[in-house]
């Protein structure tokens, strides 16, 4: 499912085994990570297109132990440096193109 740039994206973090695993409703992919649900939200986030620097931690009043949820505006990654390396996905691109095109455009899985 694409993002249309409008809608917001809740990504919701779980602790398993000492492993936080993000979701989000709507996206295939997951991610995981041992260091923090924060870190599991933003590599979801930079998976799925999505700028991760744009996240926002919700209170965590109603959601069992170990859980946590992020909201995301829903715009996507773009080159927002100087440099020609984007700083979200690595792959040389203007601002104009988003972090999903330009892995399309290299053959990369978007």
């Amino acid at each position: 499912m694409q993002t249309d740039n409008t809608s917001p994206i809740t990504i919701n973090v779980r602790q398993s085994t000492g492993t936080y695993i993000a979701k989000a409703n709507g996206h295939k992919p997951t991610a995981s990570c041992t260091t923090g649900p924060t870190q599991a939200a933003e590599s979801l986030a930079r998976k799925i297109g999505l700028a991760p620097s744009m996240l926002q931690e919700r209170q965590r009043d109603g959601l069992g132990y170990g859980c946590s949820r992020f909201i995301h505006s829903g715009e996507l990654a773009t080159n927002t440096s100087d440099k020609a390396h984007c700083p979200n996905c690595g792959i040389c691109h203007t601002r104009e193109e988003t972090c999903i095109e330009a892995k399309a455009r290299i053959g990369g899985v978007a």
